[in-house]
């Protein structure tokens, strides 16, 4: 069972528990940037790949330069049914069947994480989407997820 309450919080509500959240917007907004030339050819699902991807890269690049700094996020991170994730020994592969892909994931503490859900079409953060993302993750624990798009 999941407890949800969702409520509507300010960008600076947000990044006080959620501190990377200016480093994802940056993230998110410099890989768009990047990916921009290509956007008019490519599929919906093409152009966020690539800035999903992007951003994947960046987070790794600052996690082997920073390693203490950055020691907290996460990217690209697939969790299975047991909620273990693809850091965890005997976790799963990245991207295994059955798994839920988490964009980023600061872990705050041992009881908050933070979840950045990076959407670069027209949809947003579904209820559906909100309760997977929760059934994955430790239990009682606080969630944030927020949702970041480029530009914004």
């Amino acid at each position: 069972m999941v407890n949800l309450q969702q409520e509507s919080l300010t960008a600076e509500q947000v990044a006080q528990a959620c501190r990377a959240l200016p480093n994802v917007q940056t993230w998110t907004t410099e890989a768009a940037t990047v990916n921009l030339p290509q956007r008019s050819s490519m599929s919906a699902r093409e152009w966020g790949n690539n800035v999903h991807w992007a951003i994947h890269k960046r987070v790794e690049e600052l996690k082997r330069a920073f390693p203490s700094t950055f020691a907290n996020i996460f990217s690209e991170l697939s969790v299975d049914g047991q909620r273990l994730d693809s850091t965890a020994a005997g976790g799963p592969r990245y991207g295994q069947r059955g798994t839920t892909r988490l964009d980023i994931v600061e872990k705050v503490n041992a009881t908050m994480y933070c979840v950045y859900d990076v959407k670069t079409g027209t949809s947003g953060l579904s209820e559906s989407r909100i309760l997977e993302i929760l059934s994955k993750l430790p239990k009682d624990i606080l969630v944030y997820i927020v949702e970041v798009r480029p530009f914004e």
